[in-house]
């Protein structure tokens, strides 16, 4: 099977779309939940500075990060992933 010429010659996009509210809100929903049952974030992180980056929906962190236009809310999202990669993979620090 092929791929149709709309698909294959579309535009490229930013993945995730961070930019939607509601995309920011899981976000930031889903890092609290780890930030406060998973009690590695604070070993690795500044739990204070976690809690006001989610507090501040990611506005608080406002230049691009990682080389490209990622700012709070991928951070966020990458913080989350980070917790569950450490949870799934029993790290324990040395």
């Amino acid at each position: 099977n092929e791929l149709p010429l709309s698909i294959l010659e579309r535009k490229k996009s930013p993945f995730p779309k961070t930019y939607d509210p509601v995309y920011t809100e899981l976000v930031c929903n889903l890092l609290e939940n780890e930030l406060n049952t998973n009690e590695l974030m604070s070993y690795y992180f500044d739990y204070k500075l976690i809690k006001e980056l989610i507090e501040s929906r990611g506005d608080t962190f406002k230049l691009p990060w990682f080389g490209q236009l990622m700012k709070g809310p991928q951070l966020i999202a990458y913080l989350y992933q980070f917790s569950r990669w450490t949870r799934k993979y029993s790290i324990i620090p040395e």
